[in-house]
């Protein structure tokens, strides 16, 4: 243990840290589903998101039924199919409108 106020306040965040990890050492499927749950409420209203019902998304198996495994490949042609329909749907951009 280190002295002073500053030691005293190391000490409390390093046990404090600690306690979190051996928490996630204890049940790491469950923190890997608590941070995909985080991942998932701040993308939620992202185009992904919104396209895949990110807000209705409570659980790993949910993620999994929505949101299908694709590589990267797929996921870029979905992600060039969706700019160019919002382009047609946009119409031609004109002095004034761009």
């Amino acid at each position: 243990m280190t002295g002073g106020l500053a030691g005293r306040a190391i000490d409390w965040l390093a046990v404090r840290r600690r306690r979190q990890l051996e928490a996630v050492w204890r049940d790491p499927a469950g923190a890997q589903e608590r941070a995909l749950l985080r991942l998932v409420t701040a993308a939620r209203d992202t185009e992904f998101g919104l396209e895949h019902g990110f807000r209705g998304i409570a659980s790993v198996a949910e993620y999994q039924r929505r949101v299908p495994v694709r590589d990267y490949a797929q996921h870029r042609a979905g992600s060039s199919a969706r700019r160019a329909a919002r382009s047609r749907s946009r119409g031609p951009v004109t002095a004034g409108t761009g």
